[in-house]
């Protein structure tokens, strides 16, 4: 899950993200075996890619 958050302070937009991967759930879900790991890739790319800076990601 990915959220994104673009703040235009006038002179340039701020690029956020927080990113959110789990592999366990509690109760009767199956476990996921992907996820975190899709959220480090994706986490990746974004620094990559849009050049986002890794202090707003969480």
């Amino acid at each position: 899950m990915a959220f994104f958050v673009l703040v235009n302070t006038g002179h340039f937009v701020e690029k956020w993200a927080l990113l959110v991967g789990i592999n366990n759930y509690q109760y009767d879900v199956s476990p996921l075996g992907y996820c975190v790991a899709d959220v480090k890739a994706f986490r990746q790319a974004l620094v990559n890619v849009l050049a986002l800076n890794l202090k707003r990601l969480s």
